[in-house]
């Protein structure tokens, strides 16, 4: 095998096999040391190994499999990236972190369980893994990145576990499969276009803890025909629910209607422009007669 291995890390892969197993004794996986071997089918890594640096798999499409020792504790940015043929990948226990865009572009990985130990999905972890159709979340994540799920389309469900407090900006974007979500009491901020162009949601409730909801958060889930705004809501930002063409009731509570001076027993609410940007993509437009006839239900 061709290796260049310096104090226990291995720089470089230089050989062609489609079949690779590493020696005892590697510790880490620089960067980009396999990136780019298009003849790499599977590899074998020793149980000595703790971290696999950035891009170190990045663009090996014919890679099949990879089995990851429970030793290791840190994948690299983009470690995956565009590993187009990798199938489902089991991440050890003992990881605490994966990089930014780990395993984006892994367009035939179908199912993902992140371990106990992980804090923060980063940025763009998951993106554009178009066959994933199930994650595993586990409540020590308490932040989840920007793009992290993008454009996962096949994904149809999330459970986004109890100590999230944050969902970055586009963190589910077009994730045109995903009819539900369950939102924790813990989240308190839902990022710009977060689930922008999540065509099959029908109904969101968004819990007490919430009290933003980023511009075009919502924007473009075309199913959607009901929502619920909590009570500690205090801003939503422009087109947070624009080209939601279906959506036919809103449930604000008594007590924003208050702090928006809203009336309190509208026969046909003519809502106030403080909401009304927010399903609007150009609020200089608004129209309170098109805003009465757009949202008609106050609790």
């Amino acid at each position: 095998m061709s290796f260049e291995i310096e104090n226990g890390v291995l720089l470089k892969y230089t050989g062609s096999e489609a079949h690779v197993t590493l020696p005892d004794g590697v510790t880490r996986i620089g960067e980009r040391a396999f990136a780019y071997c298009q003849n790499l089918l599977s590899i074998t890594l020793p149980d000595s190994l703790t971290e696999i640096g950035a891009h170190a798999f990045a663009y090996c499409q014919n890679l099949l499999s990879i089995t990851l020792p429970s030793s290791v504790t840190k994948i690299g940015a983009c470690a995956f990236r565009k590993c187009k043929a990798l199938t489902p990948i089991t991440i050890p226990e003992g990881v605490t972190e994966i990089g930014e865009g780990a395993f984006s572009w892994c367009e035939a990985l179908t199912s993902i369980t992140i371990p106990e130990g992980v804090t923060k999905i980063r940025k763009s972890a998951f993106s554009w893994c178009k066959a994933l159709t199930s994650v595993t979340i586990p409540k020590s994540v308490t932040q989840i990145g920007t793009s992290a799920f993008e454009w996962c389309e096949a994904l149809t469900s999330v459970i986004i576990p109890e100590n999230v407090t944050s969902l970055g900006e586009s963190a589910f974007y077009c994730c045109r499969n995903l009819a539900s979500i369950a939102f924790p009491e813990s989240v308190a901020n839902i990022g710009k276009s977060a689930f922008e162009g999540c065509s099959s949601f029908k109904s969101v409730i968004i819990p007490r803890s919430v009290t933003k909801i980023g511009a075009g958060a919502f924007k473009d889930c075309s199913s959607l025909t009901s929502i619920t705004l909590p009570e500690g809501l205090t801003d939503i930002r422009v087109s947070a629910f624009n080209e939601c063409n279906s959506l036919r009731s809103i449930t604000i509570p008594r007590k924003l209607s208050e702090i928006l001076n809203l009336p309190a027993y509208p026969s046909k609410l003519r809502i106030a422009e403080k909401i009304v940007r927010g399903f609007l993509a150009h609020p200089e437009l608004y129209d309170a007669e098109a805003a009465g006839e757009y949202i008609d239900y106050i609790k």
